[in-house]
This record gives C-alpha cells, structure tokens and sequence, in this order.
C-alpha cells in the first residue's frame, strides 16, 4: 500500500519521499484517520490492510491494534446505521465549495436516501465537490441538538460521520 496516498499536503508528501520516510504502525493509522480526500469504505480497506501485517498480542488485550481497529470500524459502521435510520427526524444537506463557500438546500427530508440523491444532484449541478448531510430531530423540544453529520464527496461516498450514539447500542451494553 502506498501510505504516502493519505498525505494531504503535497510538500509534506515531497519531502517525506524525498528522505523515505519510514512511518511506524500508529503514525499510518494516524495519516489515514487524518486524511481528508480519502473515503470511508478507503480508510477501512487500508487499515484493515494495515493491521493484516501486524501480529496479534493475545498477552496484552488492551493494546492489540487488531482489536481496536476492528472496534473502530465497527463504531463507525453503528454511527451510520443510526444517521440513516429516519428515527422522528428530518435531514438537510449542504453544498461545500473552497471558492464560494457554504450552501444550505433550505429544503428538509424525511429520508436520507432522498435527501442523499437531492444533494448529490446539486452537487453535480453546482460543480461542487463536497457535501454535508444534517440529521435533526423533528421535534425541537425532544432533543437539544443535531444528532448527526456526514460529510460525503460529490458522489456520495462517505467522507466522514459524526452520529451521536443511542447509549443502549454502545458495544459491550445490552438493549
């Protein structure tokens, strides 16, 4: 795998191959976690790549990677399960333009799926390359605040999600 992929910045990539660096385990799980024009389905791909090299310490739970980044992954997947479940909820989008700034759709959708492919088609529209997905709850008073944002590439695949977790469906606690 080319960890240097995962650079974002291209004077930093130069001069990391310039004196080939060698990055340690935790520091290519840090670029990938940290890269922003990678994909989620590309991160995970490229950790669990990572840790596939990496041997397993059954003698220290805590500290086998293998562990945590299945853990990781597996958080991540719950908090998208949750910002696609239309639970008393609305969704608004956003467009993200580096030149002109933030757009709002000014519409509200019930659905995800629905609110996902109006956003995709304005993306394309505007020739914007990023868009930002907003889950609110539908009744104001129920909830003080947005439980989710997910950050997608004009194509609709996931950047990045932040979705506030039901504390029933943390791993390790029964429902």
């Amino acid at each position: 795998m080319d960890i240097f992929r995962f650079i974002d910045s291209a004077d930093i990539w130069r001069y990391l191959v310039e004196i080939q660096y060698r990055f340690s385990t935790e520091e290519k799980m840090f670029l990938i976690w940290y890269c922003k024009t990678a994909t989620q389905n590309e991160k995970i791909a490229a950790w669990q790549e990572i840790v596939g090299y990496v041997p397993s310490c059954p003698w220290d739970y805590a500290l086998d990677i293998r562990e945590r980044v299945a853990a990781y992954i597996e958080l991540q997947e719950e908090m998208l399960g949750q910002f696609q479940a239309a639970d008393s909820c609305v969704y608004q989008y956003k467009l993200i333009d580096s030149l002109t700034g933030e757009t709002d759709s000014g519409s509200v959708y019930r659905s995800y799926k629905d609110c996902l492919a109006a956003a995709i088609h304005a993306a394309h529209a505007a020739g914007c390359c990023k868009l930002e997905i907003r889950k609110e709850p539908l009744n104001a008073a129920e909830h003080s605040r947005r439980i989710g944002t997910c950050l997608f590439n004009q194509d609709g695949e996931i950047m990045q999600i932040n979705c506030l977790l039901r504390q029933s469906t943390l791993p390790g606690q029964a429902e």
